[in-house]
């Protein structure tokens, strides 16, 4: 886990962990280097504005891509609302980077590929008809999916 917030962060492992994927929380940034690129799935970086990992959406997405510029990445956030969520993360992602929104049609088309970051809503983790955030989590890392860097 990326930039941690302690809000969602025992919901969202427990949805990793039932999406048969292993979550490891960062204490810091510079804990990515302690990671290699096969022991990863992807990275899930939290939109909450407090963290307990220092730093901004955008610089823990800039340290992510730096030291893995192809590791599948999703942001989780509180904001339900689809348009609301990517009014909001939208200024904090680089140029280019497109948002696959669960409930879009046109999201489906992004998930895999290294340019979209998977905007997983803790409103989509809890309901009990998940299955749609896990099939498109398991299609946004990929179905060898290992370790997850998680909030």
């Amino acid at each position: 886990m990326v930039r941690p917030h302690d809000f969602i962060v025992e919901e969202m492992c427990a949805f990793l962990r039932g999406s048969e994927l292993a979550p490891r929380r960062l204490a810091r940034l510079d804990e990515l280097f302690g990671f290699h690129r096969g022991e990863l799935a992807g990275a899930i970086i939290s939109a909450a504005v407090s963290s307990s990992v220092q730093g901004s959406l955008r610089e823990a997405f800039d340290a992510v891509r730096a030291r893995f510029p192809t590791l599948p990445l999703a942001v989780s956030t509180l904001v339900s609302d689809g348009r609301r969520v990517a009014e909001l993360l939208q200024p904090e992602i680089p140029p280019g980077v497109r948002l696959a929104i669960l409930g879009d049609p046109a999201s489906e088309a992004l998930l895999g590929r290294a340019d979209s970051v998977l905007v997983l809503r803790r409103s989509d983790i809890l309901t009990e008809n998940n299955g749609l955030a896990r099939t498109a989590l398991s299609q946004h890392f990929g179905p060898s999916a290992r370790n997850v860097l998680d909030d």
